[in-house]
């Protein structure tokens, strides 16, 4: 076949069989479960005490169909079906303090996972990480993020985020 226009994500796959017959694949049933964002937190960011703000995760080994934005945190739904989203944030605390992570979808919080340093208020840091994942039945073009802060505690001069090889990583797959 030649002339072909590029298709998107709503589109069915065409396929030919072995004897040369062309049929169709509804793209719900193709290729999934898939990932479609593997981001990354690599530079410093100031961390946002008690208000919350997006994490926003600046760079990409995956980003298919650009649904995450590197400038605005934001991953877009590219279609309609069931998305996993894993965040692992590491963050360095000190003496008795605790920080929120949050993913929300559409701005709402869907779920908030605490992060706690109960040692006993020294000056010892403790670097924490949040391992956290949900899963969401989102429509094309809604919007999921994830946020900080909360914190509570002392600030001595910490919580601070971790820096290095998978401390600050978002992944977003497609189940169906």
């Amino acid at each position: 076949l030649t002339g072909l226009q590029t298709g998107s994500t709503t589109d069915s796959i065409l396929v030919t069989s072995f004897g040369g017959v062309v049929k169709k694949i509804p793209t719900s049933i193709s290729g999934l479960p898939q990932i479609l964002v593997d981001a990354r937190r690599t530079i410093a960011y100031v961390f946002p005490t008690t208000v919350f703000s997006t994490l926003i995760y600046n760079t990409t080994n995956t980003n298919l169909f650009s649904a995450y934005n590197t400038t605005t945190g934001l991953f877009t739904a590219p279609a309609t079906g069931v998305y996993e989203i894993i965040i692992n944030n590491g963050f360095s605390l000190q003496g008795r303090s605790s920080i929120v992570n949050q993913i929300l979808l559409n701005g709402n919080v869907d779920i908030q996972y605490d992060l706690a340093n109960t040692g006993n208020g020294g000056a010892a840091i403790v670097v924490c990480t949040v391992n956290a994942k949900t899963v969401l039945n989102m429509t094309a073009g809604q919007t999921a993020s994830i946020s900080v802060g909360g914190l509570q505690g002392t600030l001595l001069p910490l919580p601070a985020p971790a820096f290095g090889t998978g401390q600050h990583v978002l992944k977003i797959i497609r189940l169906q």
